[in-house]
């Protein structure tokens, strides 16, 4: 009896193990390695993990988010932590009842969404919500999809709830367009092989690239405020830079929000693109981590500082691009 029962328990543990699934991925963007992704998805019990390390712009950002389903793989509830450096920034939870979603971070509640059979797809590459997508067969349409990570954000949650069109080349191959981008997902054996955003150079893929060289040197820099404070940024100099005469030089400010010198999004850097354009034109670039960014990282109050605050930073990038030999002073 005993020796029939640990058969059993063998056979029922393999059973699970092989619909238990671990995937790694690489992360590019324009070509460069910037990321690993590991998937966990385990559609016996539906549920699905993705632990995301991206290292962008001299920070290493980490998510590492878990989802349960419901049998029909609609999202019951979703966790994401957030770490910038190994230091944890808070928790998101999200639930889902099919008619209402709810929102906390850190245990502070959010905007909340009243939408019926919503599709989770978060913006962070939580890649086992393709995994749910592709297993939740869904025909050809338009979806409500909740966005969580734009919940984290008083300016962004009014936008967390967006219009998705699934759009199938084939039964392993489907593009999803949402918020005027194309995300092109490739499935081979129940597993994803490729997912593309090409408007936006990224592409997730099961095989590493060989890397090229960059045409810029990027060098860590810090310069003081008016205040003293300490701003940390990236100097980006063209390789091809004419040592014998100035260059011109351009600042990248920041918009609204507590962001780093890349204004990182989730998987969205705009400021890395626009940097690496600008200096393949031929510009030195320096751009840096904004105030309450560099303060809510080292867990200090950011409440009290005021817009001016931010426009003197912005004179004080100027100012230090100055002080460089290389820098053209009038452009």
């Amino acid at each position: 009896m005993k020796k029939f029962l640990v058969l059993i328990l063998s056979v029922m543990f393999g059973f699970m193990l092989a619909f238990s699934e671990i995937y790694q991925y690489y992360f590019y963007q324009n070509d460069a390695e910037i990321g690993d992704i590991i998937v966990e998805f385990d559609v016996t019990n539906y549920l699905g993990k993705t632990t995301s390390i991206f290292n962008i712009g001299g920070n290493t950002l980490k998510f590492v988010s878990e989802t349960k389903y419901d049998d029909s793989w609609m999202f019951q509830q979703y966790s994401l932590d957030i770490f910038v450096d190994e230091q944890k920034q808070g928790t998101l939870v999200s639930t889902y009842n099919g008619k209402r979603i709810k929102n906390q971070f850190n245990g502070i509640n959010l905007k909340n969404y009243n939408v019926e059979n919503a599709i989770i797809l978060d913006n962070n590459l939580i890649l086992d919500h393709i995994f749910a997508l592709y297993y939740k067969n869904l025909p050809e349409g338009k979806y409500s999809a909740f966005v969580p990570y734009l919940s984290l954000n008083q300016t962004t949650w009014n936008n967390a709830i967006v219009e998705v069109e699934i759009k199938y080349k084939d039964p392993q191959n489907f593009v999803i367009l949402s918020m005027g981008l194309a995300q092109n997902v490739t499935f081979q054996d129940g597993k994803i092989t490729k997912f593309e955003i090409p408007s936006q150079s990224l592409e997730v893929t099961m095989h590493k690239k060989e890397q090229k060289a960059k045409d810029y040197i990027e060098k860590e820099v810090v310069f003081d405020s008016f205040d003293s404070f300490k701003l940390e940024g990236s100097l980006m100099i063209p390789k091809e830079v004419d040592k014998n005469k100035k260059t011109s030089a351009i600042v990248l400010v920041h918009g609204s929000g507590s962001l780093d010198r890349n204004e990182t999004m989730g998987i969205l850097t705009p400021f890395l693109h626009l940097s690496e354009g600008l200096v393949k034109e031929g510009y030195i670039v320096l751009k840096y981590d904004k105030r309450n960014f560099t303060m809510a990282k080292s867990g200090q109050d950011f409440s009290q500082v005021m817009p001016e605050a931010f426009i003197k930073d912005a004179q004080a990038a100027i100012r230090y691009l100055k002080t460089l030999p290389e820098v053209d002073k009038d452009k």
